[in-house]
């Protein structure tokens, strides 16, 4: 019986996470809700529910089950993804310890990005208004990262070059 409530809510998870994609993060959240009322320490559950929380602008209740899902299983990419949501509440210096922490997993684990670790930290610097950090940052991709990591890359130091070009000219 245990077995088949187990796959009943990975299968609610799944649903609400194609909900989420599809662009209902309400509907994915509702459905969460009931999910993690039976099981709040559900990491997948926690997860979908973060990301449904951050897509609805829920910034403290998506760290909240972002730090839920950490909680029961550490995971490379859910730290990055938390440092985000961190940095968007304004707390910098914990996003960047979190990067730190994000960091010393991809150096332990040499199958992980550590490239995504650079990206997010010069993500986090061109938000903040540090250009010269967030630049410094996409230098640190390695060309080992993956292609999309490496467009990702080259999109947002273009993107901040622009916007330096255009501050110079007295451009908005």
């Amino acid at each position: 019986m245990a077995a088949f409530a187990g796959l009943a809510r990975r299968r609610k998870i799944a649903s609400a996470g194609q909900l989420r994609r599809n662009g209902d993060a309400a509907g994915a959240a509702e459905e969460l809700s009931t999910v993690l009322s039976e099981a709040p320490d559900d990491a997948a559950a926690n997860v979908e529910m973060a990301r449904a929380l951050h897509l609805l602008g829920d910034l403290p209740g998506a760290e909240e089950h972002y730090r839920r899902a950490l909680a029961a299983q550490l995971e490379f990419a859910l730290v990055i993804e938390l440092a985000g949501i961190v940095g968007q509440q304004e707390r910098i210096e914990e996003a960047e310890e979190l990067l730190t922490a994000a960091e010393q997993i991809a150096e332990s684990d040499k199958k992980l990005d550590i490239g995504e670790v650079h990206f997010a930290r010069a993500m986090l610097a061109a938000a903040s208004g540090r250009t010269a950090d967030a630049l410094a940052s996409l230098k640190l991709v390695p060309e080992t990262s993956g292609p999309q990591l490496k467009r990702f890359a080259v999109r947002l130091q273009q993107s901040i070059l622009a916007a330096s070009t255009n501050e110079a000219a007295g451009e908005p």
